[in-house]
């Protein structure tokens, strides 16, 4: 097996179908300037590209996977064996010693994110940490009321009666992202992208298919949610929160409700409401809200090669 870097054309034109929306070279080439440079990797075996990966380099020459996203994996056009894998694995060990990187969770591709994660745990890379991932799976024959217990019905119940909705905001995505900058900037977390990035990333043009929503009563937005499409099947919650006063009772858990229907009725089986922990230290409260509201929690690993 070899390892060629190539160029950004070459990479899209052997992956046309990237495992990820994050994978794409379109939106590793809007977030080229955070890095260095960035690196198209491609594995061949018996003269056929059988994987790729996309490596950011730091100035300080650190290399990540992803490098400006929530994850990244290797991308394939068809499902690889075992030894094409483990081959991989340890080319990238040889090769690019020290890269960082961070696996979906399985949900995303699960024989091949499964099959990467026991490679590299064989190979001998370091597992820094397992993030705590929850996801809302959106099949669920009952619907969204079968995933939650007679406590949380109510309390959406107890929601909708105040009168406010879901909105989406196709062309008004600042109205989404004020609302969820007011509830950071309230808790003091950090909005790791600016409106103009998050606009550039998933608004009109953008490399990324994404959906500005507003939870409102037609006066007042109580809460928003910005999502991603990340696969055909799953989307992604990249930003949500209530605002830091509203007149909506238990906005999050409506906000909650309206997202499972909303995707679900557009036939996604999956909305990634993503993690609830850093570096592996969980959040317990956001966890058992997430829980609450009837995720599910899977494992993001990170591993040090």
């Amino acid at each position: 097996m070899t390892a060629d870097v190539v160029s950004a054309d070459a990479y899209r034109r052997t992956f046309l179908r990237p495992v990820v929306v994050y994978n794409s070279v379109a939106f590793s080439e809007l977030n080229a300037l955070k890095v260095a440079e960035v690196r198209y990797v491609v594995f061949s075996k018996g003269g056929k590209p059988r994987l790729g990966l996309t490596i950011g380099v730091g100035a300080d020459g650190r290399m990540r996977a992803p490098f400006s996203a929530p994850f990244a994996c290797f991308d394939f056009n068809k499902e690889q064996c075992v030894d094409v894998i483990v081959d991989a694995v340890g080319l990238l060990r040889c090769n690019f010693a020290g890269l960082v990187l961070t696996l979906p969770p399985t949900l995303y591709a699960p024989s091949m994110i499964a099959k990467t994660a026991i490679a590299l745990n064989h190979s001998g890379a370091r597992r820094l940490y397992d993030d705590w991932n929850y996801h809302l799976p959106l099949a669920a024959s009952g619907g969204y009321g079968s995933l939650v217990d007679s406590y949380t019905r109510r309390v959406v119940a107890s929601g909708a009666a105040t009168g406010y909705g879901l909105l989406e905001v196709a062309d008004d995505p600042w109205r989404a992202y004020a609302v969820v900058a007011a509830n950071h900037e309230a808790k003091g977390y950090p909005m790791r992208m600016t409106e103009r990035q998050v606009v550039a990333t998933a608004g009109k043009g953008g490399p990324v298919k994404g959906r500005f929503f507003v939870l409102t009563n037609g006066v007042e937005d109580a809460a928003a949610a910005i999502v991603y499409d990340v696969t055909p099947a799953v989307s992604q919650v990249i930003y949500w929160g209530d605002a830091p006063r509203h007149g909506c009772r238990y906005a999050m858990n409506l906000l909650a409700a309206r997202l499972y229907e909303y995707y679900s009725s557009r036939g996604k089986s999956i909305l990634d409401i993503g993690p609830s922990s850093s570096e592996g230290i969980p959040a317990t409260g956001l966890c058992n809200f997430k829980e609450s509201i009837g995720c599910i929690v899977s494992s993001k690993p990170t591993f040090e090669l």
